[in-house]
């Protein structure tokens, strides 16, 4: 892979009081204090004397692309994801609280990023893409659906669920594929840095942890995260669709509706559902990350029109996927036999 060219690329970035003003303004408030006691709040309201400081302490930090471990600090509380038993630590989810100042300095290079990530982004990627709404990653699923029940031919989709995922991104992998991107000088340094050195603790009934090393993963709660996981996964988005493997709906590739992390497979022929399977197994072998058989589905319906002989398995990492009754894309229920769903669609 060859590095792309970016006209944007900048050799220093500097900010003015302004421009910081609009990140702040960008910051979510009613939040948890960082670890120093400071809230967006604080920050907001702080007057001009404190907006000149904060300016002052980020121009400093881009001009010698080097970010204080100071700012790296973060608290990661567990939350329970409102499923399971509430004793078993794989039904909790950490969601980190990092420092004011760091997340003014996320905000503004997540705007500096968004310009390379929007041309490369797969057009299927529909997770936390500004103006566009997740529900439109849902939206292709069903037309796929619907599509096929029209043409009477078959249609298989798996449901993929990664272990942890945006806790088990390869730092090295994640540097490079900023680097084959276009991002380069000073961006490039100030995200690496931001990750370089990164401490967390634990949050837990009243009590706080010693702080651990962070070697891997983006922090949840971190602003920069989600554009750096998108990037993370999107190469195995254009495999898919540069290798022509899934739905078509005329010429329009809906073969992986994603949103985030959560990829789902859409085929007409079993034989090609497994392919796009072992095309997202390898490449989650090779980015060290783990798909997990037990917790992804498979939903299949064989059409009126379809040669296909048999309704085979499918697995992952030589274990069989499961094949409920139904599974949950998105908030939305689907049944295996997908004309329960959609049969109002078709009166």
């Amino acid at each position: 892979m060859e590095r792309r060219n970016c006209p944007m690329l900048k050799t220093y970035i500097l900010y003015d009081e302004e421009e910081i003003c609009q990140a702040i303004g960008k910051l979510n408030t009613k939040k948890a204090p960082d670890i120093y006691g400071i809230t967006v709040e604080h920050i907001k309201f702080g007057g001009d004397t404190l907006i000149k400081a904060v300016t002052a302490i980020i121009n400093h930090i881009c001009s010698t692309a080097s970010v204080p471990d100071s700012l790296k600090l973060g608290i990661l509380t567990p939350i329970f994801k409102n499923k399971g038993i509430l004793s078993e630590a794989k039904n909790y989810r950490g969601i980190t609280v990092l420092p004011v100042i760091g997340k003014i300095l996320e905000c503004l290079l997540r705007d500096l990023i968004r310009d390379f990530i929007k041309i490369l982004q797969n057009r299927l990627q529909r997770g936390f893409t500004p103006t566009v709404s997740p529900l439109y990653s849902a939206l292709i699923l069903l037309e796929s659906i619907l599509e096929s029940l029209d043409q009477k031919t078959s249609i298989f989709i798996a449901l993929l669920d990664a272990k942890s995922a945006f806790d088990v991104v390869n730092h090295n992998s994640l540097y490079r594929k900023l680097f084959l991107s276009g991002v380069g000088g000073t961006l490039w340094l100030l995200i690496r840095q931001l990750s370089t050195n990164a401490l967390t603790s634990i949050k837990w009934d009243g009590l706080t942890s010693e702080p651990f090393l962070i070697q891997q993963g983006v922090r949840q709660g971190g602003i920069l995260s989600t554009e750096l996981y998108k990037l993370y996964v999107n190469d195995v988005l254009d495999q898919l669709e540069d290798n022509g493997l899934g739905k078509y709906i005329g010429d329009i590739y809906c073969g992986a509706p994603t949103c985030a992390d959560d990829i789902a497979l859409v085929a007409n022929s079993p034989t090609e559902l497994q392919v796009m399977i072992s095309t997202v197994e390898n490449y989650s072998k090779h980015e060290k990350y783990v798909l997990q058989p037990t917790k992804s589905v498979v939903l299949k319906n064989k059409g009126s029109n379809s040669s296909a002989s048999s309704l085979q398995d499918f697995s992952i990492n030589e274990q069989a996927i499961i094949q409920p009754d139904s599974a949950v894309h998105l908030g939305i229920k689907h049944n295996a036999n997908f004309k329960e769903d959609h049969h109002l669609s078709h009166k």
